[in-house]
């Protein structure tokens, strides 16, 4: 009776999955929804028992998985086109003809780095789209920074700390591109980042 309990749970879920390549640049977000409450295990496939590369699920409708670009045997399949092979398992403890594997992915473009002679400013810009197959033949736009001093009314190359300036972001054919800047990060010395554009 046990058994048939778990086949008849198993059987009645429907599962979907969804990639989100933009809230996180250093990981693919999967998002699972299932049709019931889901306890069971979202992991890696090739990385089954790496905690780092697993989810479980809390009795939710709504399970996230982080799958690190550079981590969890995420495969680079062509420049900037990151994949990853994801299992859902319906049960912590018992592998069911009901799991399921899908293969999930993002592509990333790096936008060219145009900031201006001399200046000590690392900027970059990305695209990325999310979903279980990704292919995009077109070149990346070209994205410039320049840094406005309102007290001396001038450009600038280099800031002091605690001073206020304003960040023009420009992507050249912006409309050929239908491009738009958001989540913009500074990148300190160690690799921190900070973010300084949310949601625009």
């Amino acid at each position: 009776m046990l058994l048939q309990t778990f086949y008849h749970c198993f059987a009645t879920m429907e599962t979907k999955i969804s990639v989100d390549c933009h809230s996180d640049p250093q990981h693919i977000m999967v998002k699972v929804s299932t049709s019931v409450p889901f306890e069971g295990l979202i992991y890696v496939s090739e990385r089954y028992g790496d905690l780092n590369c697993t989810a479980f699920g809390k009795k939710n409708e709504t399970t996230f998985l982080k799958v690190p670009l550079k981590g969890c045997n995420t495969h680079e399949k062509e420049p900037g086109l990151f994949m990853s092979h994801v299992t859902v398992q319906q049960h912590p403890m018992i592998v069911s003809a009901g799991d399921g594997e899908y293969e999930v992915g993002c592509k990333l473009f790096n936008g060219d780095l145009e900031v201006g002679t001399g200046n000590r400013i690392d900027v970059s810009a990305s695209s990325m789209k999310g979903g279980d197959t990704m292919t995009s033949p077109s070149p990346a736009p070209q994205v410039m920074l320049r840094i406005y001093d309102f007290e001396n009314d001038v450009f600038v190359d280099t800031v002091r700390l605690g001073q206020v300036v304003e960040l023009e972001i420009t992507i050249r054919d912006g409309k050929l591109y239908q491009g738009s800047v958001s989540d913009c990060d500074a990148i300190n010395y160690n690799g921190t980042r900070f973010p300084v554009v949310r949601n625009l």
